[in-house]
């Protein structure tokens, strides 16, 4: 899956050697699955590059005795702000992957959700007249939320559209 994201077979060997290569191709596996464009996840695995150096650096050999203390360790390290928030992201998709948790495919929505999905599809092209990259970033954020809303109980979404105020009405001239 790494073949997805980078070319250059010294980048791909470079990526699948050390403590967390054999997780690598999942990982990439995991955030194509997950909807992330190839730009984000280039950046989620060189992050994840990082992480792997510096278990070798501390001796870490195996990638399911990564714990949290050497994850701040490796986060403490992190220059700014945004390295260490991306950093952060990539880590627990790496921590998902090795403890093998499985994740919801977001092409495989409910059967009333894939009606609303695919009327909101035809919303995007046909009316909005949107460019297919567009539409599907915004196909991605309405499967997330759509997810979130499954995800939920009746009372915290209740308890949600009872505190948001009206939207305004706006009338077109």
């Amino acid at each position: 899956m790494l073949e997805f994201y980078y070319q250059y077979p010294r980048v791909l060997n470079r990526l699948r050697a050390g403590t967390l290569g054999g997780e690598m191709d999942r990982i990439a596996a995991r955030l194509s699955e997950t909807g992330y464009k190839p730009a984000s996840a280039k950046v989620y695995l060189a992050r994840i590059a990082q992480f792997d150096r510096f278990l070798s650096q501390v001796g870490c050999k195996d990638p399911r005795s990564i714990n949290s203390d050497l994850v701040e360790r490796f986060l403490d390290r992190c220059i700014d702000r945004r390295q260490r928030l991306s950093s952060r992201t990539a880590i627990r998709h790496l921590l998902q992957v090795v403890s093998g948790s499985s994740i919801r495919r977001h092409a495989e929505p409910q059967c009333l959700d894939s009606e609303v999905l695919r009327e909101y599809g035809r919303y995007l092209q046909d009316v909005r007249g949107l460019r297919i990259k567009t539409r599907e970033g915004l196909m991605l954020a309405a499967r997330r939320i759509l997810k979130w809303y499954d995800d939920q109980d009746v009372a915290t979404v209740t308890k949600l559209i009872r505190s948001t105020p009206e939207a305004p009405s706006f009338s077109g001239s």
